[in-house]
């Protein structure tokens, strides 16, 4: 190896390796200035988005479950759409669809929350 190629070799290693020596800012995606609050919009390696909710009974019936979290047990699990029904942040067309689309226990406990609402 010449001398000339081995400074070659040394600079383009140098090159190489400091790329990996940036702080972990400098190596973000650029933000565009219109992207708004949505941090999936942003590219932000650092705050990655949350993990979905589980679908679990638990969730079906938790007032601070969100919406379309609700709407998405509703259509995929049959089985939690009786929890559904007893969360209170259901939504009269969510209630419409459950009662419509059916499942274990969902007529029984539409005519329990019936029930409740008229008395």
């Amino acid at each position: 190896m010449t001398r000339r190629d081995a400074h070659r070799t040394a600079r383009h290693s140098r090159r190489f390796f400091t790329s990996f020596r940036k702080p972990c800012e400098q190596r973000l995606l650029p933000i565009h200035p219109n992207a708004g609050d949505d941090s999936a919009l942003q590219g932000n390696a650092l705050d990655p988005p949350k993990p979905p909710l589980p679908q679990t009974a638990l969730t079906a019936c938790d007032p601070a479950t969100p919406l379309d979290a609700l709407w998405s047990i509703a259509h995929e699990r049959p089985e939690l759409r009786q929890w559904v029904i007893a969360n209170a942040s259901a939504t009269p067309e969510l209630l419409e669809y459950i009662a419509q689309a059916g499942g274990p226990n969902v007529a029984r406990c539409m005519r329990i929350l019936l029930d409740s609402l008229g008395s």
